[in-house]
């Protein structure tokens, strides 16, 4: 009878419980169990009279970390202890510490159990006993799961090591949820709100928007007046591509190279007139609009061969072999020789000016130590791969320009210092812009770039010979377009040394 009212009233309280916590979106650290309880003392004693009997268990859990769990039950239970059967009541109090060893997605839990408890048997006299199991909690809700648990249970008086098994109904107790914090009165809760002391709409995340363009003012770089995402909330009236507060023509389209203003090009060779030097001409953009009919990279007015292929080193005349005389002053144009002997070979025992194994004739860099793994050239100093992958992010420019800031000029000075260091390298500059803006115009600028670098290298004395420039868009991403941080990051010129 007892057992029946027992049960009865354990299933009522699984019940009772459950829509409590049914819909609970947060749980705290507290809990508890009501099991239903089995045990045994004949079988680890080895009294075979003895068999299973009856109890209950209440427990308190009390979640320590993301790993432990405390827990602290309370039983009361009849028990047949070796000659005395069905007439020992047995109430103890442990303390337990749960460590799971087996997790799943769905929420279940297995979990080693271990610890230690006071027994009183009989409300005469008392043991000590270890606990020492495996349990496993089975989801059955939010905060709601089925347990069970076996433990074998080691006692400092004979006779009294017995095995528990248990079954039963465990819960979770729900968080009380206080009013989210709006420090702004924004109505949005400051956890959710990226500007918690600045009152703003919940499109921008909780962050004003003055000029109400959708762009929150921390982002917007015209914050007053409304623009839109792509040039970073400022207006660009005309389309030009050119916002309005850079844009001397901001009413008619234009050319960004001519910040904003439509292009005037007398030659058709597609430079504006007031950056082409030769603007009655048709000429190429890396010679800033001056023709060169040999393509040799030398301008026709300063090319003393300008029908036939050379380079700026011989004023544009061609070195067949390559020996820094002109073939129309080379008395051995076919054969690499001496200035001293009129561009003619002089045979000489084989060198090795720089002592660096490699002999002068295979030595890109004859009067720098260097390994032959690199042409003989000195390897590239990791203060000096520093200083490159450095330039790339501070060289700076007007916007939508490829006219220099004034900050750029002492980097770029730097690569000029670089390029004297290692006379044996040559160096390529490749330009690259974010993804904002029309992708055509953004390889045409990017170009420009690059060509604004090459330009002023060469006329820091460094030869053209050495170096190549390219432009490549928006291609060539190295982070996240859609943040601020990664388009400036993706808005680079790039420098690389090598040796040909």
């Amino acid at each position: 009878m007892k057992k029946s009212i027992f049960y009865l009233l354990l299933v009522a309280s699984m019940f009772l419980t459950q829509p409590i916590f049914a819909q609970v979106d947060e749980l705290s650290p507290h809990g508890g169990a009501a099991k239903v309880l089995f045990l045994d003392h004949g079988l680890v004693n080895g009294v075979d009279s003895v068999g299973f009997t009856n109890g209950i268990e209440l427990d308190y859990i009390r979640k320590l970390n993301k790993v432990i769990n405390l827990s602290i039950p309370l039983k009361v239970a009849v028990a047949d202890i070796g000659n005395f059967i069905n007439n020992r009541t047995l109430i103890s109090l442990d303390a337990t510490i749960q460590v799971p060893f087996v997790r799943t997605a769905k929420g279940l839990s297995v979990y080693a159990l271990g610890g230690g408890g006071f027994v009183v048997e009989n409300f005469e006299e008392s043991n000590l006993q270890f606990p020492f199991g495996v349990g496993t909690y089975i989801p059955v809700g939010g905060n709601s799961f089925i347990t069970l648990q076996g433990e074998y249970r080691f006692s400092t008086l004979d006779l009294r090591n017995n095995l528990q098994f248990g079954a039963g109904y465990a819960f979770r107790v729900p968080k009380i949820k206080g009013k989210p914090k709006d420090r702004d009165k924004d109505g949005i809760p400051d956890d959710k709100d990226d500007c918690p002391d600045e009152a703003g709409p919940m499109t921008g995340m909780g962050c004003p928007d003055a000029d109400g363009d959708g762009i929150t003012d921390v982002n917007d770089a015209c914050p007053d007046v409304a623009g839109d995402i792509a040039n970073n909330g400022c207006p660009d009236t005309d389309g030009d591509g050119v916002i309005d507060k850079f844009d001397k023509c901001p009413e008619e389209a234009g050319s960004p190279a001519l910040e904003g203003c439509p292009v005037t090009d007398s030659d058709g060779d597609g430079l504006a007139d007031d950056i082409d030097q030769c603007p009655n001409q048709p000429g190429l953009e890396i010679l800033f609009g001056c023709p060169d009919a040999d393509g040799d990279g030398v301008p026709d007015s300063e090319d003393k061969c300008p029908n036939k292929a050379g380079d700026e080193d011989n004023s544009g005349c061609p070195d067949s072999d390559g020996d820094g005389l002109a073939d129309h002053i080379d008395n051995c144009p076919d054969r690499a020789g001496e200035r001293s002997n009129n561009g003619c070979p002089v045979i000489v025992t084989a060198k090795d000016t720089d002592n660096d194994g490699v002999l002068d004739k295979d030595d890109r860099c004859p009067t720098q130590a260097g390994p032959s793994s690199n042409f003989g050239c000195p390897q590239i100093t990791q203060e000096v791969q520093t200083v490159l992958a450095a330039a790339a992010s501070n060289i700076q420019f007007e916007t939508g320009s490829a006219t220099l800031l004034g900050m750029s000029y002492p980097v770029l000075d730097q690569v000029v210092s670089i390029m004297r260091q290692y006379p044996g390298y040559s160096l390529s500059i490749g330009g690259h812009t974010d993804s904002r803006g029309n992708d055509a115009n953004n390889m045409a600028l990017s170009d420009r770039r690059a060509l604004t670098c090459y330009n002023y290298l060469a006329s820091k004395g460094i030869d053209r010979s050495r170096m190549s420039y390219a432009g490549y868009g928006e291609t060539r991403p190295v982070a996240d377009n859609s943040t601020v941080e990664g388009r400036a990051m993706n808005r680079r010129v790039e420098f690389r040394l090598f040796v040909r």
